[in-house]
């Protein structure tokens, strides 16, 4: 994929758009769901006009959907025609309080 001339391409079809944004998550051995698609300024851009650049994003990155999983944001800057992905691994962490014991 060329992701110049595809974001020059979502340039033309929403000319005032200056950047998309939308977050991801997915777990368990799975991707999960990308929500909290933002634009600026607001738009009815759907996710499906963006579905191939996530997805590319998503291939091309760290977030690594197997255990605990990965989530993060997409952020498409349709002014610079660039795209960039902030992934972050979950990593769960337990830490003990205590032991209690009851008698009665």
């Amino acid at each position: 994929m060329n992701v110049k001339q595809t974001i020059k391409d979502l340039k033309v079809k929403f000319p005032n758009i200056n950047k998309i944004s939308i977050e991801y998550i997915g777990s368990g051995d799975s991707f999960e769901d990308f929500w909290n698609l933002e634009t600026t300024p607001e738009s009815d851009i759907e996710q499906s006009d963006i579905e191939d650049l996530l997805w590319y994003a998503i291939d091309n990155s760290d977030a690594n959907f197997n255990n605990e999983g990965s989530k993060g944001e997409i952020i498409i800057d349709l002014d610079n025609e660039k795209m960039s992905i902030d992934n972050y691994w979950i990593i769960y962490d337990k830490q003990s309080t205590g032991l209690v014991t009851f008698e009665e």
